[in-house]
């Protein structure tokens, strides 16, 4: 099974509230499995927003209330988001996309969600969209949550541009590649493989002589063990990997 699911999500309302639950508090026997994911905004109007874990502790029975009343909203952190913010979902934290936003989202391959509220919406056939109260209930973080952002400044300078690692975890690991025009060598050795997820700009990929040019968008696959190759243009790129290679390896 492929470890990690890469997506954009184009927000243009806002999206239910939900929790996934960790590793630890997925219950097999149900199908389900753990999902922890991290959110790189791409665009955002004036003033959008997400919702970000509970902004006091509360009982299981007032959530569970809040819940089925629908005031679930006054419990939540409602964050501005701007381009180029980070942030990491942690399993258990309930959470939801606002309009107005373009996200890449990096996440466990897992579709395990819970859906805890949604603002009343109905499906095709006009019924209420189906929610997953209980389990939700089990798995929230009732703990309250100070958002903030999840950069890692390690960064490594070039001629041409810069590549910062955005984030790290156990499931995967984001570095941002910025190049204003030069040529990047890149290797990728048998450890992991090297998903390259196309922000904006273009540019074009060298393998052995190949040339495949991409622009804003496209996602490559980059197998495990290709060894060399090279990105050249003007463009931003989130590489995603399954660890962090030693200093001067992945980008030469």
């Amino acid at each position: 099974k492929f470890p990690i699911l890469i997506k954009f999500i184009d927000a243009m309302e806002k999206l239910s509230i939900q929790v996934h639950p960790s590793d630890e508090t997925s219950r097999a026997d149900l199908g389900e499995e753990g999902k922890a994911e991290m959110w790189y905004v791409i665009s955002a109007k004036p003033h959008a927003f997400l919702y970000y874990g509970l902004n006091r502790t509360i009982s299981q029975d007032e959530l569970e209330r809040k819940i089925r009343d629908g005031s679930i909203c006054e419990a939540l952190n409602r964050v501005e988001v701007h381009a180029g913010d980070v942030f990491f979902i942690h399993p258990g934290t309930i959470h939801a996309i606002g309009a107005g936003t373009v996200i890449a989202e990096i996440q466990q391959n897992s579709n395990t969600t819970f859906r805890v509220y949604d603002f009343l919406r109905k499906d095709k056939n006009g019924n209420y969209r189906e929610l997953h109260i209980d389990r939700a209930i089990e798995v929230i973080d009732r703990k309250p949550v100070v958002p903030s952002q999840v950069f890692n400044n390690n960064e490594v300078s070039l001629d041409c541009g810069r590549i910062r690692r955005l984030f790290g975890c156990k499931y995967f690991n984001v570095l941002q590649i910025e190049n204003r025009g030069g040529k990047i060598k890149f290797w990728c050795d048998r450890s992991s493989f090297h998903s390259l997820l196309v922000i904006r700009g273009m540019g074009y990929l060298e393998y052995k002589g190949r040339r495949y040019d991409f622009s804003s968008g496209d996602s490559i696959f980059i197998p495990a063990g290709i060894g060399e190759y090279y990105l050249s243009g003007r463009h931003e790129i989130l590489l995603t990997i399954w660890h962090i290679p030693c200093e001067g390896n992945a980008a030469r």
